[in-house]
């Protein structure tokens, strides 16, 4: 069973996007450890190419570098 469209002109909706640059991000050095920490090692790589289990071990050292990037 097929639905048929209305026809005629589809509404015009409001754009939930803003172009105004977000301004207010904050992203602590902790906060980074921690979920470099939590990552599932049993997963497979992202579209990064590393292994979670290397940012895992990592975490220390990669923590504050990673908190800078925004």
């Amino acid at each position: 069973m097929y639905v048929k469209e209305p026809d005629g002109q589809l509404p015009d909706f409001e754009s939930k996007y803003s172009d105004e640059p977000i301004t207010d991000i904050s992203v602590d050095v902790e906060t980074v450890k921690q979920l470099l920490l939590h990552l599932n090692c049993d997963k497979s790589m992202g579209p990064d190419s590393c292994h979670p289990r290397v940012l895992k071990e990592a975490a220390e050292q990669l923590a504050y570098p990673l908190s800078l990037l925004k």
